[in-house]
């Protein structure tokens, strides 16, 4: 809210800052340039504001984040059977990405796939192994990223490291996940 003063007195204009909920008061004589910089200038702060706002929002989810990975750190450090933890990995990208379902795999080299047990039960045998061909094709090719997409209502995030592509995990029935969530599930 911008004051524009006219005939109103000092006590009427104090009366309209104090119970309007001004923003700004201009006084008179005032010129066009004095209001266009006064607008300019709660543009600006709006524009901060809200800025400070997405900042901070970010800012909780990436803590609430690193709790989470936290948490699964301390999990994986006492897992013994890669299984479980591809399980446990499977299950905190399904909370982070708010998926129904998640599943994880991994491949090294010369070594078949191993899924997470929630995928062997969950996915059908035929996108298990269409998904096990994509990912031996992109480590075949050395590259981190699949040569085309997995199939319907999955959606993937590469597992790599240094250079390396190690599994995927695939989030189902799940929106496409923003960058930060990739980097983060990544």
């Amino acid at each position: 809210k911008v004051l524009l003063t006219g005939q109103a007195g000092l006590a009427s204009a104090i009366y309209a800052i104090n119970n309007a909920g001004l923003h700004r008061y201009v006084e008179k004589p005032w010129e066009a340039e004095d209001l266009n910089l006064t607008v300019e200038g709660l543009l600006t702060q709006y524009d901060l504001r809200r800025a400070l706002r997405r900042y901070h929002d970010r800012l909780g989810r990436q803590t609430r984040e690193l709790r989470a990975l936290h948490a699964v750190a301390r999990e994986l450090s006492a897992c013994t059977d890669v299984e479980q933890a591809l399980d446990l990995a499977a299950e905190a990208a399904r909370r982070v990405a708010s998926a129904p379902s998640a599943a994880a795999v991994a491949q090294t080299a010369g070594a078949l796939p191993r899924w997470s047990r929630a995928a062997l039960t969950g996915l059908p045998s035929g996108t298990l192994h269409g998904v096990e061909s994509l990912l031996s094709e992109a480590r075949r090719r050395a590259v981190t990223t699949l040569p085309e997409r997995p199939p319907a209502g999955l959606r993937d995030v590469p597992l790599v490291h240094g250079k390396d592509l190690l599994g995927l995990i695939l989030l189902a029935d799940a929106p496409e996940p923003g960058d930060d969530t990739r980097d983060f599930l990544s």
